[in-house]
């Protein structure tokens, strides 16, 4: 375990202010196999929270180390500039726009076989990667009861299984 730590990635910290949680958070990454994502294999690191009072980082990314470099592309995204690429910039009032950023990231996950995974795909890739695709979705209208049918249900526990069950979570199925 401790020769795994010794090879982990060197994290880009921006932000060097410490609670009174640091020492049990960091017992609690230690305890259960885990490291930050944020500040490594990254293409765009920032603070995490951004207003007034000031900015920091206080949303985390954590994954087991040994599956670190599965990892890919960990990028924060500012909700201001979310909400500037919509389809309508300028239409949500900045009052309305969290301080808090998105956290994202690729995970490269290996399957036994192509049988594991069937129609309903979990993941979809790009054929050109240096393609840059911005998608927007509606979220305004979605109705309550959205994939709440067995079928829905059925297909997203299929694709937790698949992943779960990949080379990369080393889980028996």
């Amino acid at each position: 375990m401790i020769s795994l730590l010794d090879n982990l990635t060197k994290r880009n910290v921006i932000d060097y202010t410490v609670n009174s949680y640091v020492e049990i958070f960091n017992d609690f990454l230690t305890n259960a196999s885990l490291c930050l994502l944020n500040g490594r294999n990254y293409i765009h690191d920032d603070f995490t929270s951004i207003s007034t009072k000031g900015s920091s980082v206080v949303d985390y990314c954590a994954v087991p180390y040994e599956n670190l470099s599965r990892y890919k592309n960990f990028e924060v995204i500012r909700a201001s500039v979310l909400c500037n690429k919509s389809e309508i910039p300028g239409i949500i009032n900045p009052q309305h726009i969290s301080d808090h950023s998105m956290l994202c990231w690729e995970l490269e996950a290996n399957f036994s076989s192509n049988s594991e995974i069937k129609a309903n795909k979990c993941s979809v890739s790009s054929k050109n990667q240096n393609q840059k695709k911005s998608v927007s979705y509606n979220v305004k209208n979605i109705p309550n009861n959205w994939m709440s049918d067995q079928v829905s249900i059925n297909s997203i526990n299929e694709c937790i299984h698949n992943i779960e069950c990949s080379d990369g979570l080393k889980k028996r199925c």
